[in-house]
């Protein structure tokens, strides 16, 4: 059943940046700002990592810059990773070519917290999550978790299965979920705190990749899977249930062409999943802002945008509302870039 949502709410606009990323917290939005005279392709409105991270609080009236990293010609300009959102924290991930660290934030005016510094890993930061009270990243084979606000030192979760490769976290606590990759294929683990890390699915069929992870309440697990065809990709997500043989494929795109970057991530907050659909066709595509209420079995069209015209970011639920950036295009320039949000 389709449901009709308000006119979103504007947090943030600039000519000049890409805004992309954002997350949404109780208290708080974040987001990154990639330059757009820096953009090779106005694809850049889905990047997943920045040159700078703003924090404003809800409403996006009282804003300020966490971290800028000042990117010149030379430099790729993606040195900071997407942000996530608490209550009144925001979890990030800074990768300087050597090193590669976890802090958090606040709208408070202090430095941030360095939660952990590790070697930089092949490919850029570390899977990183942030869980009410705790953020979890994964560092040399292990699952680590530690308070935002470094008021107790890191504790070991989990080990990662051997001969896997973990790139994607989630955490629901008591239950740690993530996606890693084997010679075999890629598999989506959990584990109960106390207990043993278990496979609730995996995924071995040719041209097939899980990509993102995220986690509702009760242990079940969204996950993007992204099949490539003859130069086309498609994406669907797909609900893992504990004790369930098969997935349930909860909403698919349509096949878009190698030249159209796609390669969405999905957001989760309680019983409900927020996703950037495409759909249509090679004629004229369209990226729709979905948000599924799997308590209620509706799915409501938050935004939609054709590809011509407009690029949307992936969405960011949480805290009784979804955020969101559309970046307004003409040709291979931007025009405008927004932070938009509205009720979840």
């Amino acid at each position: 059943m389709l449901v009709a949502t308000p006119p979103p709410v504007v947090l943030a606009t600039s000519v000049a940046s890409y805004l992309v990323a954002p997350a949404a917290g109780r208290r708080i939005t974040a987001w990154l700002e990639f330059p757009a005279a820096h953009a090779v392709s106005v694809d850049a409105a889905a990047r997943r990592k920045a040159d700078r991270l703003v924090i404003s609080n809800r409403d996006g009236r009282r804003v300020q810059v966490v971290y800028d990293g000042g990117c010149a010609a030379t430099q790729p300009c993606d040195s900071v990773a997407a942000p996530l959102a608490g209550a009144d924290t925001v979890l990030y991930a800074v990768a300087d070519g050597l090193h590669a660290d976890i802090a958090s934030a606040t709208l408070a005016r202090s430095p941030s917290r360095l939660l952990a510094q590790m070697t930089q890993p092949k490919g850029g930061p570390p899977p990183y999550a942030l869980s009410g009270p705790e953020a979890v990243w994964s560092t040399s084979g292990a699952l680590r978790e530690r308070p935002p606000d470094n008021s107790s030192p890191p504790r070991t979760l989990t080990t990662a299965v051997p001969g896997s490769t973990v790139y994607a976290v989630a955490r629901r606590e008591p239950v740690t979920a993530w996606l890693a990759r084997t010679s075999t294929g890629d598999a989506v683990y959990e584990q109960i705190e106390g207990g043993r890390a278990a496979v609730l699915y995996s995924e071995t069929r040719p041209g097939m990749r899980l990509t993102a992870i995220a986690m509702l309440d009760g242990g079940r697990v969204a996950v993007v899977a992204i099949r490539t065809a003859a130069g086309v990709r498609t994406a669907s997500v797909l609900l893992v249930t504990p004790r369930q043989p098969e997935p349930a494929v909860l909403v698919t795109s349509v096949p878009s062409p190698a030249t159209l970057a796609y390669s969405p991530g999905v957001s989760a907050f309680g019983q409900s999943i927020a996703f950037r659909r495409r759909v249509g066709s090679e004629r004229g595509l369209t990226d729709q802002i979905v948000v599924l209420d799997l308590l209620r079995g509706t799915t409501r069209v938050v935004a939609t945008a054709r590809l011509r015209t407009t690029r949307l970011s992936d969405p960011s639920l949480g805290f009784g509302r979804v955020v969101w950036s559309s970046s307004q295009i003409a040709g291979a320039r931007l025009v405008r870039s927004r932070v938009l949000a509205t009720p979840a």
